[in-house]
């Protein structure tokens, strides 16, 4: 497999010359939109938000035959192993299917089964009866399906905060996430990047601004004992949850933004890998407890720069912020993230060769033969699995893998491995002095 920044240049070559995004393309996209819910097929809301969406993308509804609220990302296929479907024809013009499962497993069935060779661009989850406010979003169906689509490689929004009683507000609601999907916020997304959105339940000309959150404290759980079914073989316990209003004062949070009648907008990250730990832990072996029978010598861990976590992370973020310049194919942005003479340097095999070649160029010549916008490639996306980080002074070595998708809708090309960045620190910024990278076999 041609590591992605080749095959990237490759079908350039074949395309002709390349052009800036036009108005037109900026329009067409989403080109394809998979929907679905926690609160069943039969929702309204989310009926009027396939068919705002049919007017102008392709639109794939697979919703739970029945309300799965409250399931968070849980999946009932892992446990049968599998998908009980039917297509449905409530939406004129709308491939749409009913799941007897949960909303990840719609995610996972659409993503996995019918649209495995031509996945959406983007999921849209809902718009769910009701907000799913602080923390509340990790037991919701609508967000553990946005975060699930996140997690296998499509970006997704989650919409809660409709009520079907009032059409005037189901239809502004529809209207308002329909241009948020078609604006530059959401072609910004890259998996496993999604967006919280909760949109208070009020007229439309009773909502008061978006606002830029994070979770307030909406909830207090406790378990507790249930009396009235206890018995004398089994302790019988409840879970109690309390509303916690009074956490709705705290500025900047999704609690405080309902209540003051603003939509608020969490950016979420699907995935449980932190890059900056793992870079520690791997400097800090010599501080795990040593297996029973080996060598339980103690020894003292080695005289580390203080400030290393906080250089990792700035070292992490400028690499991040290079994938994603690289996936926005923004040219002028992803030059900057290199040190003037920086090289890059691919190691790859042709599929019709016994070696691998190994091409080396400056970022001039790269970025000239790179298009100036979006180029004629629908999708083409790459993005960080997992990070090795290892610094000295005002060097870095950092040890990526990557997983990359490139193509057109239908004609898919995935594939992953490795970059090994050189960055070097100057005037308080990391710069990235030398790259090379080699797809996996």
């Amino acid at each position: 497999m041609i590591r992605g920044t080749m095959l990237f240049l490759a079908v350039l070559a074949t395309t002709g010359a390349a052009t800036g995004q036009t108005a037109d393309t900026a329009q067409s996209w989403p080109r394809h939109v998979l929907i679905t819910n926690d609160d069943g097929i039969d929702s309204r809301p989310m009926q009027a938000l396939a068919r705002a969406f049919a007017a102008f993308a392709e639109v794939t509804v697979v919703a739970p035959s029945s309300d799965r609220s409250g399931t968070g990302s849980s999946f009932s296929a892992f446990r049968t192993r599998f998908f009980s479907v039917a297509p449905v024809d409530t939406i004129p013009g709308v491939d749409a299917w009913e799941l007897d499962g949960y909303p990840a497993d719609c995610v996972l069935f659409a993503l996995k089964g019918p649209l495995v060779r031509d996945p959406p661009d983007l999921v849209v989850v809902g718009p769910n009866g009701g907000a799913n406010l602080g923390e509340s979003w990790i037991a919701s169906g609508t967000i553990g399906a946005a975060r699930v689509a996140a997690y296998f490689g499509v970006p997704a929004i989650a919409i809660s905060g409709v009520s079907e009683r009032d059409p005037g507000s189901t239809q502004a609601v529809v209207d308002w996430t329909v241009k948020l999907a078609r604006g530059p916020v959401a072609r910004r997304l890259r998996a496993p990047q999604y967006l919280h959105v909760n949109i208070p339940m009020k007229p439309p000309d009773e909502i008061d601004g978006i606002r830029v959150v994070r979770p307030g404290e909406f909830i207090e759980m406790l378990a507790i004992r249930d009396t009235m079914h206890d018995s004398s073989t089994r302790n019988a316990w409840q879970l109690a949850v309390v509303l916690a209003w009074d956490a709705s004062g705290i500025a900047g949070t999704d609690v405080n933004a309902y209540n003051e009648s603003a939509v608020s907008i969490q950016a979420m990250r699907a995935g449980e890998l932190d890059p900056a730990l793992e870079a520690w832990l791997r400097e800090n072996r010599e501080l795990l407890p040593s297996w029973p029978g080996d060598d339980d010598t103690a020894t003292t861990a080695p005289a580390t720069d203080p400030d290393v976590e906080a250089r990792t992370r700035e070292v992490l973020a400028e690499v991040e912020s290079y994938y994603a310049a690289l996936s926005e194919r923004d040219w002028s942005c992803f030059a900057d993230h290199f040190w003037p003479g920086a090289t890059l340097t691919t190691v790859w095999r042709p599929p019709d060769e016994p070696d691998r070649r190994v091409h080396v160029s400056t970022v001039p010549e790269f970025v000239e033969r790179a298009p100036e916008g979006p180029g004629s490639r629908a999708v083409f996306q790459e993005r960080m699995l997992g990070a090795e980080v290892r610094i000295q002074g005002d060097l870095a070595q950092v040890w990526a893998r990557y997983a990359a998708r490139f193509g057109d809708p239908g004609d898919i090309t995935e594939w992953k491995g490795v970059d090994a960045f050189t960055l070097v620190r100057h005037d308080g910024r990391w710069r990235i002095a030398a790259l090379a990278y080699v797809p996996e076999e």
